[in-house]
């Protein structure tokens, strides 16, 4: 996980969210994913840690004062992500740090849900 903010990303995965169990960090595109089980709920961008939301987290992101990842695509549109800022007073404490990313995983669950269809026979 070479990057400037490898020890930052270790540190969020092995230790402010230790307890829960199968956390993996993947690089992406400059960043890092956080996955649990296979499913991605947070990422790292410039430093800053974001969180997987949806329609029954979000308001508690907004109450927080977070603020959602954007960033510009190719066309220079900005695209904006359902990951949201993890709150700083989050970010200082363990135990609310594993309940934030415990509703996160929730969203990425629920989210995957919505995406399978149906299958007809």
């Amino acid at each position: 996980m070479p990057s400037k903010h490898a020890d930052y990303v270790r540190y969020i995965a092995e230790d402010l969210l230790a307890g829960l169990p199968h956390i993996t960090v993947k690089r992406m595109f400059g960043g890092h994913g956080f996955y649990f089980e296979g499913r991605m709920f947070g990422l790292e961008a410039d430093g800053r840690i974001y969180f997987k939301v949806d329609e029954q987290s979000q308001p508690d992101y907004e109450l927080a004062g977070s603020e959602p990842f954007r960033y510009s695509s190719k066309d220079r549109t900005s695209v904006t992500m359902s990951y949201w800022t993890l709150p700083d007073d989050v970010l200082e404490d363990h135990e609310k740090a594993v309940m934030w990313a415990e509703k996160a995983i929730q969203a990425a669950r629920r989210s995957s849900m919505k995406k399978k269809k149906p299958r007809h026979t």
